[in-house]
């Protein structure tokens, strides 16, 4: 039985309900806010998985906090399942907010950058059916499609590589390097083979190099390290949406004014950070400023 015939066996009633059919109407004309009061948490995922089915198109859900993003993001990859399998419930995604804070040299946590970016990646291509933010996870602009596939590397069978300069690209594209990659936006480099997690794959890639040349792609278990089935070509994409590279630190800079008038009036502590963007290129919690680097946000 598939999805839309386990709704209607399940949810018929509810789907010829009054309630249901205007806040389908609603979308489909694009027609003024229509609020829907009387739901319990619950209830309002079922009402948004049944809604995105009928629709057929994605739906963005912005919700007050993370936590709230949490809860709804958990309740409808329930329902998703129920009507769709495991595919659909891969295709409810979550965009955290940043928590980046310049001024108190706040960074995002490594893995909501990772996550951000597979959830743009996953837009890109067309694999969301809901999308659940908190509020706070809107209120930074983002790099235009464009922008964002701005320094991608393809790796592929057969293709020469330069294993050092890979990884130094990856480094400018927010990449950490480790001694054993565990976790999305990881690095590690062990002779001939070379490690490789891209945010927005579901498992790592182990890259395996005869002289410059990739001779083997495999994805493998980040938990046991044990390599698994062959793989084919992939993306190196960026492990940030808005890597600081140096021309961005530079045009940071200039558009913080040098630093020197902003550092006394902030004090001290601004002080310091803006001397390490000057002198470092970097400045923790630099992706709330993605609209000062940006040659094109939306």
């Amino acid at each position: 039985m598939d999805g839309t015939a386990v709704a209607r066996s399940l949810f018929g009633r509810f789907l010829e309900s009054d309630l249901f059919r205007r806040a389908r109407a609603a979308l489909e004309a694009a027609a003024p806010p229509l609020a829907l009061t009387g739901l319990v948490e619950s209830a309002r995922a079922l009402l948004l998985a049944l809604l995105q089915r009928e629709l057929g198109r994605p739906l963005l859900l912005i919700v007050p906090d993370s936590r709230a993003a949490a809860e709804y993001r958990r309740d409808l990859q329930a329902f998703a399942v129920l009507l769709g399998g495991e595919r659909a419930q891969r295709r409810v995604l979550r965009f955290p907010a940043l928590d980046a804070d310049p001024y108190r040299g706040v960074p995002p946590h490594f893995q909501v950058s990772c996550e951000r970016v597979a959830t743009l990646h996953a837009l890109e291509d067309n694999e969301v059916d809901l999308l659940v933010a908190p509020v706070r996870a809107l209120s930074v602009p983002l790099p235009a499609p464009e922008e964002f596939r701005r320094g991608e590397r393809l790796i592929a069978p057969g293709a020469t590589l330069d294993p050092e300069g890979l990884a130094l690209h990856a480094l400018e594209l927010g990449y950490r390097i480790v001694d054993t990659v565990t976790s999305p936006g990881e690095l590690c480099r062990r002779g001939g083979i070379l490690d490789v997690w891209p945010p927005h794959l579901e498992r790592p890639r182990r890259v395996e190099l005869y002289g410059d040349e990739v001779d083997s792609i495999r994805r493998f278990d980040p938990t046991t390290q044990r390599s698994l089935n062959v793989s084919g070509r992939f993306d190196i994409v960026p492990a940030q949406e808005v890597p600081l590279t140096e021309e961005r630190a530079a045009r940071l800079l200039r558009a913080l004014g040098g630093g020197r008038g902003e550092a006394e009036e902030a004090g001290q502590g601004w002080s310091v950070r803006l001397a390490g963007l000057k002198e470092e290129g970097v400045l923790l919690g630099a992706e709330a400023c993605a609209s000062l680097v940006l040659d094109e946000a939306v």
